[in-house]
């Protein structure tokens, strides 16, 4: 899995869709523990949900999901209709590279927080250039060890 386009790249949460474990407006950076080829990467977090800070992810997998969007995410259209139809889209997509993740072949970061005393297993799966302008992208998935009410979800992010 090549992971070097990851490296200290910025990412804001834009969507936080059955997650709240990240609010919309959180930067996430994968910092990675060496160059050039990195194995796994320390999480640096600016928002309010500190847990997240120090979180290591590493690579795994090999088989990238086939995703494709027909309209890039565009946060100065974000309260109109189009806009919502734009997020749908998204979230469709989030829930299907979401469903691939049971796979071990599935190329993604994988690593853990520990969240109101209990580990939550993160999955980010990262696509590089997949937006019609260009744009990366990421989805973000949880699993707990224990069924509570925030049991899964996904979130989705770009480059500032």
């Amino acid at each position: 899995m090549n992971t070097q386009w990851l490296a200290n790249k910025p990412w804001k949460v834009r969507d936080n869709t059955f997650l709240d474990l990240l609010s919309v407006g959180d930067t996430l950076t994968l910092v990675p523990e060496s160059m050039p080829n990195p194995v796994f990467f320390t999480l640096q977090y600016t928002g309010k949900h500190t847990f997240w800070n120090g979180a290591i992810f590493y690579a795994l997998g090999v088989k990238f999901p086939t995703i494709s969007f027909q309209d890039s995410w565009d946060d100065s259209v974000a309260a109109n209709a189009q806009a919502k139809g734009v997020q749908a889209e998204y979230q469709g997509v989030a829930d299907q590279v979401r469903s691939a993740g049971g796979d071990p072949y599935t190329a993604r970061l994988e690593g853990h927080i520990m969240f109101n005393g209990h580990f939550a297993i993160i999955r980010l799966f990262c696509f590089s250039g997949v937006q019609p302008n260009g744009n990366d992208w990421i989805a973000i998935d949880s699993r707990y060890a224990q069924y509570t009410p925030r049991e899964d979800g996904t979130a989705h992010g770009d480059p500032p």
